[in-house]
């Protein structure tokens, strides 16, 4: 009986390490592109073939992405990016499409994030202020509002 019960611990346990592999995003596979041409195909024959863009430009509408990422994860661990497929569709401003790029894992860059932060103009209420702040002020005039007497 304990040679079953530690049969049975020791593959739940190992189960639990099997790791998992999660497919997130749009992959645009070489297939999906027969039929959009450079210079004929427009937004609207793009949209039809590969469905809505994952991201479009922020800076112009004229550039959309397509962005899909294989993730791995094991047990309770923050999943770590195994692959990841970056298709920028490119178009002219009369909507028509102009060139198709590739981005892979390896096109990838680091950034640093920055831990600055911005001061604001303004007053900062402490624990107080914010609790009793408006005992006493219903009803009356904002003593903070343009044009009151003080």
């Amino acid at each position: 009986m304990k040679k079953i019960l530690l049969t049975a611990l020791t593959t739940l346990a190992l189960t639990g390490c099997v790791s998992n592999l999660d497919q997130h995003g749009h992959l645009v596979e070489e297939e999906d592109l027969h039929g959009l041409q450079p210079g004929h195909s427009t937004k609207e024959e793009v949209m039809k073939q590969l469905g809505s863009p994952s991201s479009v430009s922020t800076f112009h509408d004229n550039q959309w992405y397509y962005i899909a990422e294989s993730r791995d994860r094991v047990l309770f661990f923050l999943p770590r990016s195994v692959e990841s497929h970056t298709t920028i569709m490119n178009f002219d401003d009369n909507g028509v499409l102009s060139s198709v790029d590739f981005r892979g894992e390896e096109d990838k860059e680091m950034v640093a994030h920055v831990n600055r932060e911005t001061p604001t103009a303004g007053h900062s209420f402490g624990f107080f202020e914010q609790m009793f702040g408006n005992v006493g002020r219903f009803g009356g005039k904002d003593p903070d509002a343009p044009g009151s007497d003080d």
